[in-house]
């Protein structure tokens, strides 16, 4: 049977876990609001436009409020405003609903429980490498199987923009992986030899961690961007030596999701469907908004996508005693008294749908 109950359950469980599993690692939890002024949000929030926001009218200020689309500036707000005295870096884990737009047209709106940690004031390596560890073994925490880390890099693609002087073309072609448009450019003479074998190499640059040699390799004429392969080269070696599987990280050179939002590393987290369940990065820039400036970065989990891949929690609620029966009913509360699991119900007639949903060591009826 399909429970909204067996549902809720396994959510409070996965939830429990996950929330249990941070707070060993040094992330404590903090309680934030589900909603936020506007003017705060504006310009610190992924993706925050009207379109893709829930938007009310405050009756007693007249100022616009949001439901929350994100937790991470919430999250920066709070350690900035409450936690100055805390020695660093500062870890903090929340939980909750954020709310956003999936559907203008149609008025449909959407809104997911998410899990997530944020680290403040660790060093970009350390903080890159703890905060991913973290969010690949929490998952793993819960008994979820088949899953990928596909890693970007905002910064990468920050510096292959400036090194084109933010050329509009290469940009398209890079975030497209359009090789005949790419193949284009060059035949136009818009970029050169060197410019055109770097870029072939990002297009193609998806896979382990091997495929950023061919990108390395290829970008000797740039300094910058080479230090910048090499960073993530680093990265996932040194993930793969703390024991993230090596097929379990997937690099890719052109990811340009919100690379105006993140300042370095970026990644998804996809199920074997294809489905993003989390996913996170840096943000460094995010704290100066909130006059503190760490280095921060972070990741949030989407529950209800992971429930689907979770079997072994399934498992049925377990009594001491189902009791039936009007005349029992204060049998069932003197039991209860005396430190037993009790379901009571009135019908016996009931039985059979209940035993559906739970488990019982012994009947009284």
């Amino acid at each position: 049977m399909k429970s909204p109950l067996v549902r809720a359950k396994k959510l409070n469980k996965v939830v429990s876990i996950l929330t249990e599993y941070f707070e060993n690692n040094g992330y404590s939890e903090v309680q934030l609001p589900i909603y936020e002024f506007y003017d705060l949000l504006e310009g610190v929030t992924w993706d925050f436009k009207d379109e893709n926001i829930i938007r009310f009218i405050d009756r007693y200020t007249g100022k616009s409020l949001v439901l929350r689309p994100d937790f991470t500036p919430q999250a920066c707000r709070f350690v900035s405003l409450y936690m100055k005295d805390y020695p660093l870096p500062i870890r903090i884990s929340y939980k909750g609903r954020i709310f956003r737009n999936v559907d203008l047209n149609k008025g449909l709106k959407s809104e997911k429980y998410q899990v997530g940690c944020e680290l403040f004031g660790l060093q970009e390596f350390l903080g890159d490498i703890e905060i991913i560890f973290l969010a690949y073994n929490s998952l793993k925490k819960i008994g979820l199987k088949n899953y990928k880390i596909v890693l970007g890099d905002s910064n990468l693609v920050n510096e292959i923009i400036k090194t084109f002087g933010n050329n509009r073309s290469v940009v398209k072609c890079l975030k497209e992986k359009n090789l005949d448009e790419l193949k284009k450019l060059y035949n136009e003479k818009s970029i050169s030899e060197n410019e055109y074998v770097l870029l072939l190499a990002m297009i193609k640059g998806f896979g382990d961690k091997f495929v950023l040699d061919e990108v390395i390799e290829k970008s000797s004429f740039n300094d910058r961007l080479q230090q910048r392969l090499i960073y993530l080269k680093d990265l996932m070696e040194n993930l793969i030596s703390i024991g993230v599987e090596e097929g379990d990280i997937i690099f890719d050179a052109t990811e340009m999701r919100g690379f105006n939002y993140y300042t370095g590393i970026n990644f998804d987290i996809i199920n074997s469907k294809g489905v993003v369940i989390g996913g996170g990065g840096r943000y460094d820039n995010l704290m100066e908004k909130f006059d503190w400036p760490l280095q921060s970065c972070g990741f949030a989990l989407n529950i209800e996508e992971i429930l689907q891949d979770i079997d072994f929690l399934d498992n049925k609620q377990k009594f001491d005693y189902l009791v039936v029966g009007e005349n029992y009913f204060f049998k069932a509360l003197n039991l209860k008294n005396d430190g037993f699991k009790v379901l009571w119900i009135k019908d016996e007639l009931e039985i059979e749908n209940i035993m559906k949903l739970y488990d019982f060591e012994k009947i009284i009826k």
